[in-house]
């Protein structure tokens, strides 16, 4: 455990990618957090016939949702679980890291004051 860096600058590291795994998933909810991301969006379209009636009709226009799970496993990169996912797994693997480093140190600490 001596050879990593200092408790804090991996608490610091674990909080920037916890932030970054945040913004991700901020995005996906400002989006209306679809499920999968989505390339083309539903459009409703209302238009007058004739005769005087509306007509409700669904579009589908090109557009982008970003989703939880990407739409295709041609490009697998594209949903919130995988982009925010794995920051936040980082930053998680970073605190614990941060904590055992800690408690090295507290220790290494005291076994030098009783000396």
């Amino acid at each position: 455990m001596s050879n990593l860096p200092s408790a804090r600058l991996l608490a610091v590291f674990g909080l920037v990618f916890l932030v970054a795994g945040g913004g991700v998933f901020g995005y996906w909810a400002s989006s209306g957090m679809p499920f999968v991301t989505q390339y083309k969006v539903e459009e409703t379209v209302v238009e007058e016939d004739p005769f005087g009636d509306e007509i409700e009709s669904t579009e589908w226009v090109e557009g982008f949702k970003f989703g939880l799970i990407p739409d295709t496993d041609e490009n697998p990169v594209t949903g919130a679980a995988v982009l925010g996912g794995a920051p936040v797994g980082f930053a998680v693997v970073l605190f614990v890291l941060a904590g055992l480093k800690a408690r090295a140190d507290r220790r290494r600490q005291r076994r030098d004051d009783e000396e």
